[in-house]
C-alpha cells in the first residue's frame, strides 16, 4: 500500500495552491473595472480640494482647473489606485496610464461625472471588457427572446467580459434555453403582454395549472384531493391512529402537510405544550392542586416531606434540589465519607509531604532550565545529547529538518522518478483544469474540487510505481 511522505504531501499541496491561485486570480475585464471604480473614489474625495496655496482664483487662473489638473491626477493615481498593491493592478494601470490620461485631460474636462471612464478605458482602449449585453473574446451578442436578454428571466454567461459561454443562466422559476419556460412547480401567468411565471400552491405535487390548491395536477404528501376544494391539508393527529402514541410524553401536533410529537419536560404524559398540559409528572415533581387542568407540575420538596431521609449519616442535613434531593454535611470544612461526615484538613504528614513535593518540583525545574543552557553553549559541538554515563539518553528525538529536507537526502534515481511524478502530476491536472474551465465555465467551486480530486488520485496511483 502506497504510503504518503512529506515529499509527497508537500508537492500535492503546492498543485492545490496552485489551482486555487488560478481560480481566484481576477480576470482584465475584472481588474480594469476595479481600477475605473478606484478612479472613480479619487473624483468623489478629491472634488472639494484645491492646490492647497490659499488664493483658488489666482492658482486656477494661473495653474488651470483644479478638476482637470494634473496635481488633482497624481493625487488621486498615489492615494486611490491599486491600493492594495496588486502586482497585475500595477501592470494594468501603467499599460494603459496614457488612456488614462488622456479622457481625464480631454473628455472628462466636457463632463459633469466619471461614467464614460469604463467604455473609454475597458471597451474601446483596452479591450478587457465588452458593453453589456456582448461576451466572449469578439464581444458576441448575448441571446436575446421577447425583447430581452434571456426573455429578461436570467443573465447571459459573461455578458459584460470578455470570457463566459453566453448561455442563459436562467432566474429561480424559469427554464429553458432562453429561459423562456417556466420551471417545475411553476406555472404561467400573464400580465399585460409579460410572461411571468409563479410558485403553484404548497399542496400541489411538482405541477399546476395556476393558482391555488384547485389547480394543482397532483397533492403533495400529506394532503388530499377534496373535489370542492382542491388538496387539502391531512390532519394526522385527528383519528385513532395517532403517530405520536408509541410516546405518551408527547402529543402531535398538526402542521401543513405534515405534523410533530411535542410535549414538557415535567411531563410523563400530557395533552399540550404547557405545564398544566401535563397528566402526570415525571419523578420529583407533582400537581400543585386538585384542580388537573389548571395546576402545573411543581417540585416536590422531598426534605420537608421526609426529614428523615439523612439520618443515615450522622451529622448530615438534607438539602431539597429540583426533581430530587441531597445529604450534606451540616459543617462546611465537612464532606460525607464512607456513610459519615468527616473534617476536610490535612494531616501534618500531608502538609509535610506536599511541601516535600513542592520543593522537589522546583529543584528539578532549575536543574532543567540548567541542563538547557549547557546545551545550547555546547550545540556547536554535538546535536545528540547524551546521558552522564555517555551513552545516548533513548529518548526519541524529532528532526524536523530532516522531515523537511526529506527529498533533498534521496537516491538520485529516486529524485528522478519523484520529479517525472510531479510534472506528470501537475501537467495533466493543468490540462484537466483548462477543460474543465470550459465545462463548467470558470465554475470556481466545481473546477477546483474535480481538479483538486484528479490530482491527488494520480499522484497516488502513480506514486505506486514510483
Amino acid at each position: 500500500m502506497h504510503t504518503l511522505s512529506l515529499h509527497a504531501l508537500s508537492k500535492i499541496s503546492i498543485v492545490i495552491s496552485s489551482f486555487f491561485a488560478l481560480s481566484l486570480a481576477k480576470s482584465q475585464c475584472e481588474i480594469c473595472q476595479d481600477i475605473v471604480g478606484d478612479f472613480n473614489e479619487g473624483l468623489q474625495k478629491t472634488l472639494k480640494s484645491n492646490f492647497g496655496g490659499g488664493n483658488t482664483n489666482w492658482e486656477e487662473n494661473s495653474l488651470g482647473k483644479w478638476k482637470t489638473s494634473e496635481t488633482r491626477l497624481v493625487e488621486i493615481v498615489e492615494h486611490h489606485i491599486c491600493t492594495d498593491n496588486e502586482k497585475k493592478c500595477h501592470m494594468f494601470y501603467e499599460n494603459h496610464e496614457e488612456s488614462i490620461e488622456d479622457w481625464y485631460f480631454n473628455v472628462y474636462k466636457n463632463e459633469d461625472s466619471a461614467d464614460s471612464l469604463k467604455e473609454h478605458l475597458c471597451i474601446q482602449t483596452s479591450k478587457a471588457c465588452c458593453p453589456q449585453g456582448q461576451y466572449g473574446k469578439d464581444c458576441t451578442d448575448c441571446p436575446t427572446s421577447g425583447g430581452g436578454i434571456c426573455s429578461s428571466h436570467g443573465k447571459c454567461s459573461g455578458d459584460g467580459t470578455r470570457s463566459g459561454s453566453g448561455k442563459c443562466e436562467c432566474d429561480s422559476g424559469y427554464s429553458g434555453e432562453l429561459c423562456e419556460d417556466c420551471a417545475e412547480e411553476y406555472y404561467e401567468q400573464l400580465t399585460g403582454s409579460i410572461k411571468v411565471c409563479l410558485k403553484c400552491d404548497v399542496s400541489c405535487e411538482d405541477t399546476c395549472g395556476g393558482a391555488g390548491p384547485k389547480a394543482c395536477d397532483d397533492c403533495a404528501e400529506g394532503y388530499m384531493w377534496e373535489d370542492n376544494s382542491g388538496c387539502q391539508d391531512v390532519d394526522e393527529c385527528d383519528g385513532e391512529d395517532n403517530p405520536c402514541e408509541s410516546n405518551s410524553a408527547t402529543y402531535c401536533v398538526n402542521s401543513a402537510g405534515s405534523y410533530t410529537c411535542e410535549g414538557h419536560p415535567l411531563c410523563s404524559s400530557c395533552i399540550g405544550s404547557k405545564s398544566t398540559d401535563c397528566k402526570d409528572c415525571i419523578p420529583g415533581y407533582e400537581k400543585t392542586d386538585s384542580n388537573e387542568t389548571t395546576s402545573s407540575c411543581q417540585d416536590i420538596d422531598e426534605c420537608s416531606l421526609k426529614p428523615e431521609l439523612c439520618d443515615r449519616v450522622p451529622g448530615a442535613i438534607c438539602v431539597n434540589t429540583e426533581g430530587s434531593f441531597d445529604c450534606k454535611c451540616k459543617e462546611e470544612n465537612q464532606r460525607i465519607e464512607d456513610g459519615q461526615c468527616i473534617d476536610i484538613v490535612e494531616t501534618a504528614e500531608e502538609t509535610s509531604t506536599d511541601s516535600e513535593n513542592e520543593k522537589h518540583k522546583e529543584t528539578i525545574e532549575n536543574s532543567n532550565s540548567e541542563k538547557g543552557k549547557n546545551r545550547k553553549t555546547k550545540s556547536k559541538k554535538s546535536s545528540k545529547p547524551k546521558s552522564k554515563s555517555g551513552k545516548d539518553s533513548g529518548k526519541p528525538k524529532i528532526d524536523i529538518d530532516a522531515m523537511v529536507n526529506e527529498s533533498s537526502k534521496l537516491p538520485a534515481g529516486q529524485k528522478r522518478k519523484y520529479r517525472t511524478l510531479d510534472t506528470m502530476t501537475l501537467c495533466s491536472a493543468t490540462g484537466l483544469y483548462l477543460v474543465l474551465c470550459l465545462v463548467f465555465h470558470a465554475e470556481f467551486f466545481k473546477t477546483s474540487l474535480v481538479t483538486i480530486i484528479y490530482a491527488v488520485f494520480i499522484y497516488l496511483y502513480s506514486g505506486q510505481y514510483a
